[in-house]
């Protein structure tokens, strides 16, 4: 894998001229190891690299997607640079174009990891190597722990670093070999240790060389006798261990130089072999590791993208395998989750009176459950009210700790008749008595049961039963919710996540899991009830039907309506559905209200059926649920071993007395906190400082975030804050792709160079959380919304630079970014944000591309830039008009038909319940008539067609003209 400054840095006589003095590698070939100069002999070096036993990468990253679903292909490509110019061209403009429409076909996205391009000036050696098996690190993930490897070889060694070039952590997490190239330890880390199957390694006949310009010469061969012995030891090696197919020899002729890249290059020719040999190499590697990939061409005919349903689906998987790998002291709430959803109904169900009955008996008079508020912080803090309002405070103790044993899932004997244990038939001799709660004002349902009988009653396989003719009546309440609150930090999606991950191992469950905030569109209600209901529903057609009339839906109430339908028809399953929505706090539509509306539905009487069992998490709404879990700080035994576990991976530790002063910090009992203070740690360079460093730590969340953009920003190049800002301004994640064109576009440059790219993403990663869309593409944003404020507080707060970054993102989508779902989605966002008025209504009313967007979105946009003077009956007036020319066009507005058909706001055709529009008496000119769009004088005004508004813009009597 290449690189450049204005040289090649792999290159030795490139780093002679990039690194100081004591740094370089000695003219005769010899290398500092160990802190001592010496000629490594190579037969040595060799068997050093024998002597380390493979690491087992076949299970480190198991595929966890599907056929059907898109996947990223990565292809690494590894040799010195200056000498690989022309085959690199070939492999850019050629092979690897014609190999990513292969792989689309198939459902695959190909990304070549190429680092051929700049080294930043200022880079450390250090950085340089780490940054480059990183990236060799990433492309195995995508294949099993055998990357897809293309490996260059001519007569050249490249780049060997000393001893001072390496540090103790990259010699020990990647078993460095002392005197070996850059690009020989990537063949060994990558290829060589684990004889992966993936990799092809091209040899160069150097019969060429004889043809080559005196001055060329050096570029192309390494004239010190240890560089020769090295790559005959490495070609005979290669050899030796890998089978022929792996192994290309080619030639090539000299055609020339080439000086358009501004610098002189020596251009290669008869590469052809060469191009078809790797082309036909990889293909056949990638449809042998992915081998279900093949038949996704047939799968998908006449699909040209993947559908609204998967493309959802893959972003919640992929943030709940990122969530999983997260450290947490949290098992017991996650035994207290699971034990909810094993235990019976019936349990539940009393549980849930005897807290309706404390409630309502604390407050001395009736109270509907949706709006009592629970005053509890957590499930064990109900034992007060049982037994201040109980005549027998001993006996209802007792009640209270056995069930709360039950709930944290304690109990010596296991849960029966819950959700995960086998339904069994409901007894024939059960009759249901409905009777109501006068104090707590609901109803319950108990189960009698024939004198004698042994076999319990089980609720879950039998919610309804059928007495007196054939008659339904409920046999049960519905469950409440279970509510995990915590404030930010705490882990909340880390805990649901390892919950979501236990429940979809427990049998006979149906499991739905909604991640707030994972994906750009999962904040909004109306996607959350989409894909619950597409998760309910089990034939297609019945489902395109649904999600037709969601779509048509006009009111949270028909959306509540629509999915209380779906809902009930699991009843009759013999699956349980568990649904689990985190951060439900953060649900949006068009009102602040819509999180805490949701829990009402949640809590209503009539909505959850009595088999779902439903887990929510949030922040700081007012919940009514008798099962709360509070997630309190870590212990400061879980916080002192979170923290020794997290530094030990780096083979770090502290003294007692800085753990103890890391201990005193308040905020050490957060995760979040004090993970990422374990990272300040662990990249702090002067151990003798580390004491001061633990003490100036903020005691703050925001505080210590602040710290770490500042640092990264002052150690990094200017390419670091300007990933941070725009980020800032992607809300829910953006396509690398799409930030490494607005990047280079704010440079002044074509293209971003991908070292640069590599090391910036390398040096904010803490930071980030990284992901894929549905069609394999990698996407970034803030791993943690504490992050948002962290860069707006330390970058953003001057309203000039905001609009400046605002500009460059949508300039970049408007303009340059072929994907036109992604347009519509962020350009009339950025621009409103930016308060670019002018261009949003021009984008909305005159870019074909807004067309799709819905009459309420274009609303929601154009009802802050409405003149908002009022034009209702009494208030000067003027009814606003359309001239007969201008009425029978379209696109005034955006739309396809009649102008005059039209609302003159957003352009929804206007059908029965539209109304007139009027102009205040600021928007007219007194005595005159003239056109709303064309603003032409009418000279017949009978001849004129009054302007209409829908149903959305007419709510409010308010003049029709947009303000910009």
């Amino acid at each position: 894998m290449g690189f450049m400054t204005s040289r090649p840095a792999r290159d030795a006589p490139v780093s002679n001229l990039a690194r100081p003095e004591k740094e370089r590698p000695k003219a005769d070939g010899k290398s500092s190891c160990c802190g001592q100069s010496f000629t490594p002999d190579v037969d040595h070096m060799w068997k050093m690299v024998d002597a380390f036993p493979p690491a087992d990468r076949s299970s480190r990253h198991p595929d966890t997607s599907l056929p059907g679903e898109w996947k990223t292909v990565r292809v690494f490509v590894s040799s010195t640079f200056d000498d690989f110019y022309s085959e690199r061209e070939v492999l850019v403009k050629k092979v690897f174009p014609e190999l990513r429409e292969w792989c689309e076909v198939r459902g695959l996205s190909l990304v070549e990891c190429d680092l051929r391009w700049g080294v930043p000036k200022d880079s450390s050696s250090t950085t340089i190597i780490a940054t480059c098996l990183e990236e060799l690190d990433r492309c195995q993930q995508d294949t099993y722990g055998n990357p897809l490897m293309l490996v260059m070889v001519g007569s050249r060694v490249g780049w060997v670093p000393t001893a001072e070039d390496v540090s103790v952590e990259i010699m020990e997490q990647y078993q460095w070999v002392p005197g070996m190239s850059v690009t020989g330890m990537e063949i060994v880390h990558g290829a060589y240790r684990n004889c992966n199957p993936n990799a092809l390694f091209c040899f160069r006949d150097p019969s060429f060389i004889e043809k080559l310009p005196a001055d060329m010469l050096v570029r192309f061969q390494d004239g010190s006798t240890r560089s020769q012995e090295f790559l005959h030891a490495l070609k005979e090696n290669v050899c030796c261990r890998f089978p022929k197919e792996q192994t290309l020899l080619y030639q090539c002729q000299v055609k020339g130089t080439d000086e358009s890249s501004g610098m002189q290059k020596v251009q290669l020719g008869s590469l052809e072999h060469f191009s078809s040999s790797v082309l036909q190499f990889l293909e056949k590697r990638i449809s042998e590791t992915f081998p279900g990939y093949q038949q996704v061409l047939a799968q998908r005919a006449g699909q040209s993208h993947p559908s609204w349903q998967q493309m959802e689906e893959a972003h919640h998987k992929l943030y709940l395998q990122q969530k999983c790998q997260l450290v947490l002291g949290r098992q017991q709430e996650v035994d207290a989750v699971l034990a909810f959803l094993r235990a019976s109904t019936k349990e539940l169900q009393e549980r849930q009176e005897s807290w309706r009955d404390s409630i309502s008996g604390k407050q001395g008079h009736k109270q509907d459950d949706r709006t009592a508020a629970l005053n509890s912080e957590c499930i064990e803090t109900q034992k007060e009210t049982y037994t201040t309002e109980s005549q027998d405070p001993d006996s209802n103790e007792e009640q209270v700790k056995d069930d709360t044993r039950k709930l944290l899932g304690i109990m010596k004997t296991p849960m029966q008749d819950g959700i995960g244990e086998v339904p069994r038939p409901a007894s024939s001799d059960v009759q249901v008595e409905e009777d109501t709660n006068e104090q707590g004002g609901s109803r319950s349902s108990e189960p009698n049961r024939q004198k004698g009988s042994e076999i319990p009653q089980d609720p879950l396989s039998s919610n309804i039963q059928k007495v007196n003719g054939g008659a339904e009546h409920p046999a049960m309440q519905r469950i409440f919710p279970y509510v995990v609150t915590a404030h930010p930090g705490m882990g909340k999606s880390a805990l649901m996540a390892m919950c979501i991950t236990e429940a979809l191992k427990l049998p006979n469950v149906s499991v739905f899991f909604h991640f707030v905030g994972c994906s750009p569109s999962s904040v909004e209600l109306l996607n959350l009830v989409q894909r619950l209901c597409c998760h309910l529903i089990v034939d297609k057609q019945a489902r395109e039907d649904v999600l037709e009339k969601l779509k048509e839906a006009v009111s949270k109430e028909i959306l509540r309506e629509i999915l209380r339908e779906q809902l009930k028809d699991v009843q009759s399953r013999s699956t349980f559905p568990v649904i689990f929505i985190d951060a439900i706090n953060q649900v949006i539509l068009s009102m602040p209200s819509d999180a805490t509306e949701i829990l009402d539905w949640l809590s209503d009487e009539d909505f959850l059926p009595p088999t779902c069992r439903c887990i929510v998490s949030t922040t700081d709404l007012t919940v009514v649920s008798p099962f709360v879990q509070r997630l309190e700080p870590l212990s400061a035994e879980c916080a002192q071993n979170l923290a020794t576990t997290y530094l030990a991976r780096f083979n770090k530790r502290l003294s007692p007395g800085q753990l103890q002063l890391l201990m005193l910090k308040r905020s050490s009992q957060n995760p979040l906190w004090l993970t990422l203070a374990c990272e300040e740690l662990r990249v702090f360079g002067v151990f003798e400082r580390v004491t001061q460093l633990i003490e100036g730590f903020p005691d703050s969340l925001e505080g210590l975030l602040s710290n770490i953009v500042n640092r990264l920003v002052k150690e990094n190049t200017l390419l670091v804050k300007e990933l941070l800002c725009l980020l800032y301004f992607c809300v829910s994640g953006v396509l690398e792709k799409d930030v490494q064109q607005v990047m280079a576009q704010r440079s002044g440059s074509e293209q971003l160079p991908m070292m640069h790219w590599a090391e910036v993403r390398r040096a904010v990663k803490c930071l980030l959380r990284f992901g894929r869309n549905a069609k394999g593409m990698d996407t970034l944003a803030f791993f943690h919304s504490c992050v948002t404020e962290a860069v707006k507080q330390s970058l953003l707060m001057e309203k000039e630079v905001q609009q400046g970054y605002l500009q460059s993102l949508a300039d970049y989508f408007e303009y340059r970014c072929a994907d036109k779902a992604t347009v519509v989605m962020e350009v009339p966002r950025l621009l409103k944000e930016g308060c670019f008025n002018a261009r949003l209504v021009n984008f909305l009313r005159k870019d074909q591309r807004a067309r799709v967007l819905p009459a309420n979105v274009k609303y929601r946009y154009l009802k802050d830039l409405r003149c908002t003077r009022p034009t209702g009956p009494g208030f000067m007036r003027q009814p606003a008009l359309i001239c007969s020319m201008c009425a029978v066009r379209s696109g005034a507005f955006g739309q396809l038909f009649l102008n005059g058909k039209s609302c003159v706001m957003c352009g929804q055709t206007v059908l029965a319940l539209g109304k007139e529009a009027y102009v205040c008496h600021l928007h007219y000119r007194f005595g005159m008539t003239e056109c709303f769009i064309c603003r032409s004088h009418i000279h017949l005004p009978k001849s004129a067609v009054p302007a209409l508004l829908c149903h959305y813009c007419a709510i409010f009597s308010w003049c029709a003209v947009i303000k910009v």
